[in-house]
């Protein structure tokens, strides 16, 4: 689902305390349900892709490269290898799968 819904390869996620959270600029936060159990979030204005929002959970992901500085995080783990593109290499030194 992350790369349909990204248009990509890999998308770097990370988590946040839901209440810690807040969204600046001129959009607005706008959910959509993709399963029966998560919602994406897109940007009103420009629609890139945001966040993702699991029912229950006190977490919201967000994707890294919307961050004001997207350095600041480095991932720690990667989720459904197996999905990943025969071409795709990622640095395993860096990266638990």
């Amino acid at each position: 689902m992350c790369q349909r819904w990204s248009g990509s390869a890999v998308v770097a996620w990370v988590d946040f305390p839901r209440a810690s959270l807040t969204f600046e600029g001129n959009g607005e936060l706008t959910l959509y349900r993709t399963c029966e159990t998560t919602q994406r979030g897109f940007c009103s204005v420009c629609g890139s892709g945001i966040c993702a929002l699991d029912d229950g959970s006190e977490y919201i992901s967000i994707t890294i490269g919307t961050l004001d500085d997207p350095n600041l995080m480095v991932p720690e783990s990667q989720s459904f290898p197996e999905s990943a593109p025969s071409w795709l290499k990622i640095e395993s030194s860096r990266i638990e799968a």
